[in-house]
This record gives structure tokens, C-alpha cells and sequence, in this order.
């Protein structure tokens, strides 16, 4: 199923949720800002980032190939602990 801002949804949940969390994304510039700008509003800091290549396999109907390579990063995100400490 494709559902825009999913990925989103999932990281604010996940800073709900836990200290550290891990998020995987497409690769570019403009989605490292929107990552960025979407992890500092919900009081979470960026801790790493690692490019690397994701092949994903023909799953769905809509895959035209039988596999697909991309370039993704891995986002290791910590929860800002400063904002607990002002509670």
C-alpha cells in the first residue's frame, strides 16, 4: 500500500515511543533537510546518518522490475532528554 507521510507518522510515534530509533529514507539532499526539520519539531536529535544501497525485490503489482536498487539513509535518531528534564 503507498500512503504519503507514512514514514512520518511512523517517526513521530517512534520519538513518542522510544530514545532511539532508526529510520530509513530515500537518499537526497532535499529529503535530508525534511528528515531534519521533522526530527528537531518533535525534540529528537540526528545522532548518524549512513548512506547505502537498498535493492528491493518485485513484491507488489505496481513493480515494473524484478528488483530495484536505491540509495537510502539510515537515521539513527536519539530523543532530545533536555526536554524531559524541564518536566
Amino acid at each position: 500500500m503507498k500512503k504519503r507521510g507514512a514514514d512520518i507518522l511512523f517517526l513521530k510515534k517512534a520519538l513518542e515511543i522510544g530514545k532511539v530509533i532508526y529510520t530509513l529514507h530515500k537518499s537526497s539532499e532535499e529529503n535530508r533537510k525534511f528528515i531534519k526539520n521533522k526530527v528537531l519539531n518533535e525534540k529528537g536529535v540526528i545522532s548518524a546518518i549512513f548512506q547505502m544501497n537498498l535493492t528491493i525485490p518485485r513484491l507488489f503489482n505496481f513493480h515494473h522490475k524484478r528488483k530495484h536498487t536505491i540509495k537510502v539513509d539510515l537515521y539513527r535518531v536519539v530523543k532530545n532528554d533536555d526536554e524531559q528534564k524541564k518536566s
